[in-house]
């Protein structure tokens, strides 16, 4: 039996509750509620989807997409819940912003169960969010021009039940996606990534073993073979999954004018290892000092009279100091090889 209820009434932001009175037994029923803008050139914000996916080892990623209209919500607090239909524990787990609309996190459950998924989306009064517009292709290239917002919203829907027959006895630290390199002053080179967890996108990692090479396919085929980097400066630490780890590598070490590949594994306090992360690269090249040019100056036909008297007309040298405009190509080779 389905019923459909409208309303054409415009409502101001609040909370609305609906009281649905059944007058027979009703195995299973099923609320949906949705809302438009009131005006027509602007459109609701909305959780578009609210699943998961499973990758081939049995790890559970729970999925969130946030929408306005063509556009997609960055920076907005989502939250899913997973309520256990054994022990009817409920367990919130904060998504992180993937700046593509998507929010996503691991789910790592203790035991064999079933769970019901509810996706929560919100904006607080005071923090901003942005909405960019999407673009053809993949969400790696969208666009993420941003038109800034503020205020509250709410948004929540039902996702799909998860079932769970198998846990794995140990969940290995999930793998780095966005490792980047950087310049570091003139004598180092700076490396930044977001922490992983010890279970997955869970916890704190024990460490980090970080390589490099000159042969890129070493990374992929006989990672055991390459030296771990021991010119590190500054804090390894490992921090809280999704918190910013960066450390630098001295320059010296490396070969001139060289192109060199970097990886990195996470550990776990059971010494599993993440997959490896995805491949950074950056091009060693010293930087020149900045030359210091004598220009002397014939006939300078305008001007104002100077302190040495000179008139205009006469001759005087003057000394400039410019940069090398080889240090400015080079670095802009270095951000953009």
């Amino acid at each position: 039996m389905k019923k459909k209820l409208s309303t054409t009434s415009s409502l101001s932001p609040g909370v609305y509750s609906v009281e649905i009175r059944f007058t027979a037994k009703v195995a299973n029923g099923i609320v949906s509620i949705k809302s438009k803008s009131s005006s027509k050139t602007g459109a609701p914000i909305e959780i578009k989807s609210c699943t998961y996916e499973t990758d081939n080892k049995g790890h559970i990623k729970l999925i969130a997409e946030v929408v306005k209209g063509a556009s997609f919500v960055k920076a907005a607090n989502v939250v899913v819940t997973t309520t256990s239909a054994a022990t009817k524990i409920i367990e919130p787990h904060v998504l992180e912003d993937q700046n593509d609309g998507s929010y996503t996190k691991y789910f790592v459950p203790k035991q064999a169960d079933s769970f019901q998924m509810e996706c929560k989306a919100s904006g607080t009064e005071g923090k901003t969010f942005f909405v960019a517009p999407k673009t053809a292709g993949s969400r790696k290239k969208r666009s993420v021009s941003n038109e800034e917002l503020s205020g509250e919203f709410l948004r929540e829907v039902t996702g799909p039940g998860i079932k769970v027959e198998k846990v794995p006895s140990n969940y290995p630290p999930a793998k780095v996606f966005d490792l980047v390199t950087l310049l570091d002053g003139d004598d180092k080179i700076k490396i930044e990534f977001k922490a992983t967890g010890a279970d997955l996108d869970e916890g704190t990692a024990t460490k980090y073993e970080i390589k490099y090479t000159k042969n890129v396919s070493l990374l992929y085929e006989d990672w055991d073979s390459i030296k771990t980097s021991d010119v590190a400066t500054g804090s390894l630490e490992p921090k809280p999954a999704s918190q910013k780890m960066e450390f630098s590598v001295k320059r010296d070490i490396f070969d001139d004018g060289t192109v060199y590949f970097v990886a990195l594994k996470a550990i776990d306090d059971k010494g599993l290892s993440s997959e490896i992360s995805n491949v950074a690269r950056f091009y060693n090249k010293k930087l020149p000092e900045i030359l210091e040019v004598k220009v002397f100056v014939e006939n300078v036909e305008y001007g104002p009279e100077v302190d040495s008297g000179a008139k205009p007309g006469s001759k005087m040298g003057q000394i400039c100091f410019i940069q090398s405009l080889a240090f400015v190509m080079l670095v802009l080779n270095f951000l953009n090889y």
